[in-house]
Order: structure tokens, then C-alpha cells, then sequence
């Protein structure tokens, strides 16, 4: 049970049909934690994944290793990445490499979140790579991702946020797929629900 909903069982079950405050100063700070330690864990695990899979991605390219246009100091970089022990020392040191707005660059991270989006990967991770391919919505290949996601996604949350991310995309050709969902009696709840209300935002547009 949530600690949400622990706060409220115990309020309305106590005995003397009272809640001292302090008490939920306690649930308060317990439920802060859990939710900061939820978060970072998410965090951490997307990051940490979204590193690795970029390393390998971008040191496996003939483009950067087997043509003579080649940068020298990118080279240089890249392999002083693959030496790096820690995926959090990756991970830093492609920032900055990102930071330098390196088109070339941002395109091996978009195909690093699409990889994230359609392997088996964690719900937190898939959630987190959806937020950021939000980042490339404008982009016909990220779309296509995303529809194709949302007609196999069978896990709930992910198709919740999935859902979400197409209607403020504003992508009318999940329509279909989304009318699907809803009349779906096997579909949870919450994704029939969500799926309802961006359809008729699509409708209203």
C-alpha cells in the first residue's frame, strides 16, 4: 500500500477518529524520500544505460573510426571515452561532447533512445527515453517510433505516457490506434481512460 493511502486508512480507522499533526509531518517526510529515492533510481538506471549504449554506438561507427574526414580531436575524445572505467565518467564526458551542438552527435542519441524505446528494457527507462525523443517530435522518424510503440507497448504506464507525448505531439494518426484502446475491455483502466481524453483532443483540434 502507498504511503498515500496508509495516511488516509490510519486517519479514518484511528480509534478516537483523530490525527495528531505531527503525524503528518512524519508520513510527509517518508513519502518525500520515497519518491526522491524512486526518482533517482529511475534516473540513474536511464542515464547510466543511455551512456553505454552511446558509447558503443558511437565508437562501433565505421564513420568515425574508418573515413578520412574524420576530426582528429573528436577521435581523440571518443577514444578517451572508451577507456573510462565508470559509466558516470561516460556519461559527463558526452555531454560535453553533446554540448559543443554537434549534429552528428545528437542523431547517434536520438537512435540511443529509440533503441531504449523499443527493447526490452525497464518501464522507468522506456518512460524517461520517451521524454527525451519528445525533444525530436518534429522529426517524421521519432513519430513513426512512437505510434508503432504505442500499438505494442502493453505495459500501462508506458502506454499512459506514451498516450500523452503523441496528443501534445499532436499526432493525429494515433487516432486509430488510440479508438482501439479504448474499446479494448482487456486495457487498463487509467490507458482506456487516458486514451479517451486524446482523442477527443484530436476531435476538438
Amino acid at each position: 500500500m502507498s504511503l498515500e493511502k496508509q495516511l488516509e486508512r490510519l486517519k479514518t480507522e484511528s480509534p478516537l477518529n483523530t490525527w495528531p499533526s505531527e503525524q503528518d509531518t512524519v508520513f510527509a517526510k517518508r513519502l518525500k524520500d520515497e519518491l526522491h529515492t524512486a526518482r533517482s533510481k529511475s534516473r540513474s538506471l536511464w542515464w547510466y544505460a543511455a551512456a553505454a549504449v552511446l558509447v558503443i554506438g558511437l565508437l562501433s561507427s565505421p564513420f568515425w573510426f574508418g573515413g578520412s574526414d574524420v576530426d582528429p580531436a573528436k577521435q581523440q575524445m571518443l577514444e578517451q571515452i572508451a577507456a573510462m572505467e565508470y559509466p558516470s565518467e561516460q556519461l559527463e564526458a558526452i555531454a560535453a561532447y553533446r554540448a559543443k551542438n554537434d549534429n552528428t552527435a545528437d542523431a547517434n542519441f536520438k537512435e540511443v533512445l529509440l533503441s531504449l524505446l523499443h527493447e526490452q528494457t525497464q518501464t522507468n527507462v522506456k518512460i524517461e527515453a520517451i521524454s527525451a525523443l519528445q525533444g525530436f517530435g518534429h522529426e517524421q522518424e521519432v513519430r513513426d517510433a512512437l505510434l508503432l510503440a504505442l500499438q505494442k507497448e502493453s505495459e500501462a504506464l508506458v502506454q499512459i505516457k506514451l498516450i500523452k507525448t503523441l496528443a501534445e505531439l499532436k499526432e493525429t494518426r494515433a487516432t486509430d490506434p488510440l479508438e482501439q484502446i479504448v474499446a479494448d475491455r482487456n486495457q487498463e483502466a487509467a490507458v482506456r481512460n487516458t486514451a479517451s481524453l486524446a482523442v477527443a483532443a484530436f476531435n476538438n483540434q
